[in-house]
């Protein structure tokens, strides 16, 4: 029986415009009155998706920043930073490439450098709180992760970049155009199997969605991992199941009122 489900955002639960389908809101009603556990795990701040969904956030269990944060009903059951010096080491790489802007997500806010203010309709999007700066040394909140924009497509343009950092940390592909740095032991994964451990459901109780190679190691906390039809090659390789429509056609909204039918 399932007991606990996990959603990404972007590519998954979300539409391609980023809009969340009124649907949901009713499922999760559902979820709710049989006692199964929501919970969403993105890239995205944490304030961002208590907007996405307040109307019912009291009630949804928020791991976000791709794994760094966890979070219930104003509550932060876990979190992991970076290193201050591994932030100054992205950052000075991230200054010798041009065309790509670093984003610093901290626990209270996301930054960004005044000079990089051209931008900020495309990174605005993701983060309720941000803060822009004269410059990154004055930030003095705990790094969660370092965000880059490469609006010349991350994984061919600037990745290879990270993939060689001094410091230990975690490089990921957040997106077509996103690379997320964190902790080298934060990923999605080690937040929902830390949730599971911190709610008692094992993974033959919990069902995944994911769409990104930031979803990978989240597929392999649950028994039920669904790739959506619109996943990275990865994503649909590593997935014990395949949805039957996108992100586009409520792919996860589908799939899941379909199972609830047969609980």
């Amino acid at each position: 029986m399932i007991k606990l489900i996990v959603s990404d955002l972007d590519g998954t639960l979300l539409n391609s415009n980023g809009i969340l389908d009124d649907a949901f809101f009713e499922l999760h009603k559902k979820l709710t009155d049989k006692k199964i556990v929501f919970c969403v795990a993105s890239g995205r701040q944490y304030y961002n998706l208590l907007h996405i969904f307040k109307s019912i956030a009291q009630d949804v269990f928020f791991v976000a920043e791709n794994g760094t944060f966890v979070c219930y009903n104003n509550e932060v059951l876990y979190q992991k930073t970076l290193a201050r010096n591994a932030v100054d080491e992205i950052l000075g790489i991230a200054k010798s490439i041009e065309g790509i802007y670093p984003v610093l997500c901290g626990t209270k806010s996301a930054y960004m450098e005044e000079s990089s203010a051209g931008i900020i309709s495309e990174t605005a999007k993701y983060y309720a709180k941000l803060t822009m700066v004269k410059d990154f040394v004055s930030v003095t909140d705990d790094v969660l992760k370092v965000s880059i924009l490469d609006l010349h497509g991350a994984e061919q343009n600037s990745l290879k970049f990270f993939q060689s950092l001094h410091h230990p940390t975690k490089v990921t592909l957040g997106g077509k155009v996103w690379i997320d740095i964190s902790n080298e032991h934060a990923n999605k994964g080690v937040a929902v199997s830390f949730l599971q451990s911190h709610l008692g459901i094992e993974a033959n109780h919990t069902l995944v969605f994911g769409d990104y190679l930031n979803d990978l190691e989240m597929l392999s906390t649950a028994q039920y991992s669904y790739a959506m039809k619109n996943a990275h090659p990865e994503v649909i390789n590593k997935a014990s199941f395949i949805t039957e429509y996108t992100n586009d056609e409520a792919g996860v909204i589908k799939k899941v009122e379909e199972l609830l039918l047969q609980l």
